[in-house]
């Protein structure tokens, strides 16, 4: 197979398609999923998320956040005004489907500000 961000994609997709059969089996009028839940989603949720950790090196960052958000984290990136990032997902917003202005307040343990982008990302995979 190809390059690692291949390989990560490729397991992305997959899990998108055992999500998709799972969400297509709801019954409105009994309000339940006809199936049970793949285990194949939480299988393939964790490989992803081992090779995220495990290559995060040589992946691009916006494509390391971008397949957290898919597997259902809220990363956040932040930066203090000293030159210092953090990404966390504690904290407080307003949720709504669009678009909307909002007012927003995290929490941020200081071993989790770093010099650079990267480095808050490496330890924001490490912590989980």
């Amino acid at each position: 197979m190809g390059n690692r961000q291949e390989i990560i994609e490729s397991l992305n997709e997959e899990r998108d398609n055992y999500l998709r059969i799972w969400n297509n089996s709801w019954n409105e009028e009994e309000d339940k999923y006809e199936i049970s839940e793949p285990k194949e989603i939480d299988d393939l949720s964790e490989q992803i998320w081992n090779n995220l950790r495990d290559h995060q090196d040589v992946l691009p960052v916006e494509f390391v956040i971008e397949s957290m958000t898919r597997l259902g984290h809220a990363p956040n990136i932040l930066y203090d005004d000293n030159g210092n990032f953090a990404i966390c997902d504690d904290g407080y917003q307003s949720i709504s489907d669009e678009i909307i202005d909002q007012e927003m307040a995290f929490f941020v343990k200081k071993e989790r500000w770093f010099p650079t982008i990267r480095l808050a990302l490496n330890y924001y995979l490490n912590e989980k």
